[in-house]
């Protein structure tokens, strides 16, 4: 009777085949090689995706940089025409080992023409209001017009820069959104959308800069509160009479004041543009 052995086979000539289990071993040392180099493949993809970003201001179309790492592993900096196209250097076949060795000179060479490239930042131009409960938590933006009148005159009399942006805050935040007393109808824009929770007041100034106070949502319940406090806060601590602007986030949805000085018509206005010349 033969013994059967699941694991050993004997071809015709008596030679010995290979073992099930030199072929699964053989197979998951085969599958874990090939994991690891599209690991390092994407790991190149992601690192050449971020340095191009950089060196493609600064480096010339035809110049290629190794960097040089002492773990085995090269990362290939390249331009964006194609000169690496016909590279096998990741040939993955089995007499290709897709990295090679490299020296300390080659690190310290890459590191040197790094450390001379410039930093490019991904700030945004412009500050973001993030959702805040407290009202004293403002945002404030200097300067956000070249200069403002010191003194302005109105129906009523002469008045400051905070002193207008107080009479704008007043029909804003009490809820009615309308021409504030003492100003003239002709220099006040007031904007509203369809469903009036959102209210907009800006007053023209020598036809060249204009005051505004907006609210993005009504001013009732608890918001009516936080209106009056924002907006305070944001004339005493970002307006402080001068050619300034400033906001902020409430916790609530579309809650959000804005108020201070911009160019008549500026960007961010929510207004029918204005072509009034009068102070």
């Amino acid at each position: 009777m033969l013994l059967s052995d699941r694991n050993v086979r004997v071809n015709k000539v008596g030679v010995r085949q290979e073992t099930t289990s030199d072929f699964h071993a053989k197979s998951n040392a085969q599958q874990k090689i090939k994991n690891q180099i599209v690991q390092m493949r994407a790991v190149k993809a992601m690192m050449e995706e971020n340095a191009l970003r950089v060196l493609s201001r600064t480096v010339n179309a035809k110049q290629i940089i190794h960097v040089h790492l002492m773990t085995n592993h090269s990362v290939v900096l390249s331009d964006r025409n194609d000169l690496w196209k016909d590279c096998n250097c990741w040939d993955d076949t089995k007499e290709n080992h897709p990295y090679k060795a490299f020296t300390i000179e080659d690190l310290e060479k890459a590191q040197a023409i790094l450390a001379g490239l410039p930093e490019i930042s991904n700030a945004s131009p412009s500050p973001i209001p993030s959702p805040s409960a407290d009202a004293s938590k403002v945002t404030c933006w200097n300067d956000n017009v070249n200069t403002v009148p010191a003194k302005m005159v109105t129906q009523t009399g002469v008045v400051d820069p905070d002193t207008l942006i107080y009479r704008l805050r007043e029909v804003v935040c009490n809820d009615k959104c309308e021409t504030p007393a003492g100003i003239a109808d002709d220099t006040v824009i007031i904007y509203q959308n369809d469903d009036k929770t959102d209210c907009e007041i800006s007053v023209d100034i020598d036809g060249d800069i204009e005051a505004w106070v907006y609210r993005g949502s009504p001013s009732q319940g608890s918001q009516w509160q936080q209106c009056w406090d924002s907006t305070e806060n944001i004339i005493k601590k970002c307006i402080n009479n001068g050619p300034n602007k400033g906001w902020w986030n409430g916790p609530d949805y579309g809650q959000f004041y804005e108020t201070g000085f911009r160019p008549l018509n500026g960007e961010g206005a929510k207004h029918e543009p204005s072509s009034s010349e009068k102070p």
